[in-house]
């Protein structure tokens, strides 16, 4: 089975993350079933829903992780008014072994993490497999997290089963902006370079380049900003 998702995020990059809709504010960090997000003026939907599949040779309640493009529902939302400046997509290979020969192997999509120009903010379906949590986490760094061990399906899924062994792999795709050096002309490449001048003590790869439709923003680790309007 393959539900990894296969969505190219670059048209992400540079717009707005407006906010994020959960089921219920009863908790920030959990969701169930459903998230709503709200990126420029497009609304996409996180679902994390459970069927009856074939869930390594028997019929079992698993819930399927995907994201579609929606109409706006009323959800709660929970502001964020920041610019995408990355996303991060973790996808996730599960091997299934019986006396170490290799029986199935399921492709699925564990996490969306948008980062944003202040903070990260990720999207992770549960590790039950019949679980319709989505966890929500925000900080400066949450891409760290992962790759990480997925301890439902390595200890305790099939835990007592001798014969029975597994394997999960996590890999991370990235979505980032465009080679900056064709998209500076004029006037702007003068204004860029007096910028980095400015900054003796950082590296040229320190810096951040953000490109918008009229707006080009250069960012440095130091915590300076300049912008710059076409």
């Amino acid at each position: 089975m393959d539900t990894r998702w296969k969505k190219d995020f670059s048209s992400w990059i540079g717009k707005r993350f407006h906010s994020y809709g959960l089921t219920s504010l009863e908790s920030t960090h959990l969701s169930n079933a459903y998230v709503q997000l709200h990126i420029g003026n497009e609304y996409y939907e996180i679902s994390n829903t459970s069927s009856f599949l074939d869930y390594y040779g028997q019929e079992e309640n698993t819930a399927i992780f995907s994201l579609e493009e929606d109409s706006y529902e009323s959800f709660e939302d929970i502001m964020v008014d920041e610019t995408i400046q990355a996303i991060y997509v973790i996808q996730e290979e599960q091997n299934y072994f019986e006396n170490k020969e290799l029986k199935y192997r399921n492709f699925l999509t564990r996490a969306l993490i948008i980062e944003t120009d202040i903070a990260q903010y990720g999207f992770e379906k549960d590790d039950v497999s019949f679980s319709e949590w989505i966890h929500i986490k925000k900080g400066k760094d949450v891409l760290s997290t992962f790759p990480k061990k997925n301890l439902w399906f390595e200890e305790e899924a099939f835990f007592g089963m001798d014969d029975i062994s597994t394997t999960c792999l996590q890999e991370v795709h990235s979505f980032k902006p465009k080679e900056k050096t064709f998209m500076i002309q004029g006037k702007s490449i003068l204004e860029v370079q007096n910028f980095i001048k400015g900054h003796p003590h950082c590296l040229e790869e320190d810096f951040l380049y953000i490109f918008g439709k009229h707006k080009i923003c250069v960012e440095c680790t130091c915590g300076k900003r300049l912008e710059i309007q076409e």
